[in-house]
């Protein structure tokens, strides 16, 4: 009986200890952006703007694409609470078939959230 008193209450006291920690969360405006039809000759550029929610900054760790045909840049210090921060996506589809493309992009972070997929689109012709 005592046993399981004592791991009840230290099961308390953890649950109680992680709620305390401040935490970064991510929320993105958007996380889907389409560029309609356009030449396939010409690169695209869209932006993703998030704001950190949370109550602890946020750090992107890394932001992966699924084709050499899309490119990022993000900002790397950590993103404050209540500030926003832009991710910037570039499409070069030229060596590419025409067509309709759709492209995913993982951001990773120390957030609450830790992992968001953000979609871009498209029409080549």
């Amino acid at each position: 009986m005592k046993k399981l008193f004592f791991l009840l209450w230290m099961t308390g006291i953890g649950c109680l200890t992680m709620a305390k920690n401040p935490v970064g969360k991510i929320e993105f405006e958007k996380t889907s952006f389409h560029f309609g039809t356009f030449e396939k000759r010409i690169v695209r550029t869209c932006v993703f703007v998030f704001k950190n929610t949370g109550s602890a900054p946020v750090v992107i760790n890394q932001v992966n694409t699924t084709c050499n045909c899309t490119s990022v840049r993000f900002a790397q210090p950590p993103i404050l609470p209540n500030k926003k921060g832009y991710i910037t996506v570039v499409y070069d589809g030229k060596y590419y078939n025409k067509g309709h493309f759709r492209k995913s992009i993982d951001v990773w972070s120390n957030a609450e959230n830790g992992m968001v997929r953000l979609f871009i689109s498209g029409t080549t012709k």
